[in-house]
């Protein structure tokens, strides 16, 4: 209990899927925790590459091929006191636990949104994933003490930033797909494949574009199309934003297809999975 990980969130993690008996995009995922450690000073207990192969290993002992892994690596126990150099040695936890999408009907309806009055983080803590994550739990407490599904939040510019865990994407009027930009929000692994396979909508004329921008509250109001991105949720679009309609209320063809899109590449792309068994 004295880990500081667990008093202080001192701690860094990563959570990746595995999908049809290989884990995907492990890589991508190693080296934002090797990043997020770095930008706190954290030494990693083990080479990314001993990290792989743990994970691995425990995929075997589970004999699952599907699932999500849960990776923390921790400043380790010592004390109770903030000091970092308490600590005898960093930790590692790897949890597997089962795969949550959300249920089918939320993806054919559409979630409810709203935006969150609990600021975003300041762009060097939000762009490392660490178990600081108390600003995720209220935001997410005040969208389902709302009656919605997820939240939004903003900068202390007013720029649209992410989700409690999750990045997100718009549709404009003019078929133009924009993310917020990574200088204030995590870096998504599941966006950054999205944004890749979204330019196959550029070559068949169905979106302009596919780019980072600075949005507004408006920007999202006005979209034709709104969606979450995240490892978890996948492609999950907004069918409502603060009790209004997106677009004409209906799933957006552009969200459907990527998630499909994304569910396809997933299996498919031998690229980026790492195979256990």
């Amino acid at each position: 209990i004295d880990d500081h990980g667990f008093h202080r969130g001192d701690a860094v993690f990563e959570a990746f899927r595995a999908v049809d008996g290989a884990f995907f995009d492990l890589k991508s995922h190693l080296l934002r925790l090797e990043k997020s450690a770095e930008a706190i000073s954290l030494k990693l207990p083990h080479s990314l590459a001993e990290i792989e192969n743990i994970c691995v290993g425990l995929a075997k002992r589970v004999n699952e091929p599907n699932g999500l892994v849960r990776l923390f690596v921790t400043r380790g126990p010592g004390s109770f006191s903030p000091n970092p150099y308490d600590s005898k040695c960093a930790g590692l936890y790897i949890v597997w636990t089962e795969s949550q999408v959300p249920n089918a009907e939320l993806y054919e309806r559409g979630s409810k949104a709203t935006f969150s009055h609990v600021l975003s983080k300041d762009p060097f803590w939000s762009r490392i994933k660490s178990c600081n994550y108390l600003p995720n739990v209220m935001m997410k407490k005040e969208c389902v003490d709302r009656g919605s599904d997820l939240a939004i939040a903003l900068t202390a510019k007013g720029f649209v930033s992410e989700g409690a865990t999750e990045n997100l994407m718009i549709v404009d009027q003019k078929n133009q797909l924009w993310v917020p930009p990574f200088d204030y929000t995590l870096m998504g692994t599941t966006i950054r494949v999205v944004m890749q396979l979204a330019q196959n909508l550029v070559k068949d004329s169905r979106l302009q574009s596919v780019m980072h921008k600075d949005l507004s509250q408006k920007d999202l109001v006005e979209a034709k199309e709104l969606a979450f991105v995240g490892t978890t949720l996948e492609v999950l679009p907004v069918s409502q934003l603060e009790g209004r309609p997106i677009g004409s209320g209906q799933v957006g063809g552009i969200s459907k297809y990527l998630r499909q899109a994304l569910r396809d590449f997933m299996k498919s792309s031998s690229e980026y999975r790492t195979p256990f068994c």
